[in-house]
């Protein structure tokens, strides 16, 4: 089942806080996770159902789901999500080494921005992506 896939702005900030720590390091590194990431979670449009529950779910009594993701040569990160009927909400992602999240982290603001993919498979950094910034 091909399903939207909506990322919160937390994970953008997530994001935008690994790729800043890797730049540091190695721009090119840093240029490959975020490639690696978004691929991703554009695949979670199709292969979300067949990643395992989120240890943080037994914790806040909610279905979450992680998908793990790295670069060729990097370090496992993960994503946490949950699924809904018709779509799949991107919640958070985690890099090596952070411990889990509580109830708190996973709580979703009624207005806290949003981002859809459109598309199930557009690239989100190619010029003129199709993305959508709504209010939750």
């Amino acid at each position: 089942m091909i399903r939207r896939v909506r990322i919160l702005q937390r994970v953008y900030d997530d994001a935008e806080a690994i790729f800043d720590w890797l730049a540091i390091r190695s721009e090119q590194g840093a240029n490959r996770w975020r490639d690696a990431f978004f691929a991703a979670v554009q695949a979670l449009s199709s292969d979300a159902d067949i990643w395992s529950s989120a240890p943080e779910a037994a914790r806040v009594r909610t279905p979450i789901r992680q998908k793990f993701f790295k670069t060729p040569h990097g370090r496992q990160y993960r994503i946490l999500y949950r699924i809904d009927p018709e779509e799949v909400v991107v919640l958070r992602v985690r890099a090596p080494g952070e411990p889990p999240l509580s109830r708190r982290d996973l709580q979703v603001a009624r207005s806290q921005c949003s981002v859809y993919f459109l598309l199930p498979r557009q690239n989100p950094l190619a010029p003129g992506a199709a993305l959508a910034i709504i209010t939750a």
